[in-house]
């Protein structure tokens, strides 16, 4: 596709809020205003230039469990299967311990109950 053309559909796509039928890209809209937001974003320099701007501007923090945290989550999920015969929904807490490392732990609303995770020794 002409980078004119992906240049100016990004431009109408972002900065005019190009509506079909009440609808944007950011919402349920026509298949077409997505796909040709798709096209610019992949392969425009606007749109990927506005792809970085996004990614770096998202707020994400992320955590990963390591081996062993992972396995004693596993393990505490699989008795609270096998008492409720669910999983149920968990709520994750990573706070922070000073600087000197993360206290992690997770709150299953089906049991009531907290799993510590936190790993003192190795900090």
């Amino acid at each position: 596709m002409e980078d004119w053309l992906l240049n100016w559909t990004g431009f109408i796509l972002l900065n005019t809020h190009a509506e079909i039928d009440g609808k944007t890209e950011k919402d349920d809209g026509p298949k077409w205003i997505k796909k040709m937001y798709k096209q610019w974003s992949d392969n425009s320099d606007q749109g990927r230039k506005r792809k970085e701007e996004l990614k770096e501007n998202s707020n994400s923090i992320i955590y990963k469990l390591d081996p062993e945290e992972l396995a004693i989550l596993k393990e505490w999920q699989s008795h609270i299967k096998a008492i409720y015969g669910q999983y149920g929904n968990y709520k994750f807490t990573f706070e922070s311990a000073g600087g000197m490392g993360t206290i992690v732990k997770v709150y299953s609303d089906l049991a009531r109950t907290e799993l510590d995770l936190t790993d003192v020794d190795k900090w």
